[in-house]
């Protein structure tokens, strides 16, 4: 009966002795500086970026999506531009170095130009508007975090 209960007390001991995996449920967090909301980018240059992010555990990418709001009307200025141009659309992604759990990012990459392929396969002016800007972060386990703004392209 001794060696039953000495057996039982070491497997509940050995048991709560195991350390549990510690799982990463928390999000990136994203403190975007510039371009801020609303801002408006002249068409033909470049459209600065500032974000500081952040995570418990590592970062691991961050993307930034740009496409035109004409489709979606939330306020004024997608109504102004129509057939005045091709809406233009910009997708990037970026690695972070591995083990960061902060970075500030920095730079005037995204480029806006003065004209894109239209729909005929010819060069169509850049259609100037209210565009929607998504900088999404993913961590090293998965998890997401998204901020939108609006831009002006004129």
């Amino acid at each position: 009966m001794k060696k039953q209960i000495l057996l039982i007390t070491a497997i509940v001991v050995a048991l709560i002795s195991c350390k549990k995996e510690d799982v990463d449920n928390t999000a990136p967090e994203i403190n975007l500086a510039q371009p801020v909301f609303d801002q408006t980018i002249a068409i033909g240059s470049a459209i600065p970026f500032e974000a500081t992010f952040t995570d418990d555990v590592a970062l691991k990418a961050y993307k930034i999506d740009i496409h035109s709001a004409q489709e979606h009307v939330h306020t004024k200025y997608a109504k102004l531009n129509l057939n005045e141009g091709h809406p233009w659309t910009y997708e990037k992604s970026w690695e972070f170095e591995t083990g960061l759990t902060q970075s500030e990012v920095k730079h005037h990459l995204i480029a806006v130009p003065d004209s894109i392929m239209g729909k005929e396969g010819f060069l169509e002016p850049v259609m100037p508007g209210e565009y929607h800007m998504g900088i999404f972060c993913t961590d090293i386990s998965g998890n997401e975090n998204h901020v939108f703004i609006d831009i002006i392209l004129e």
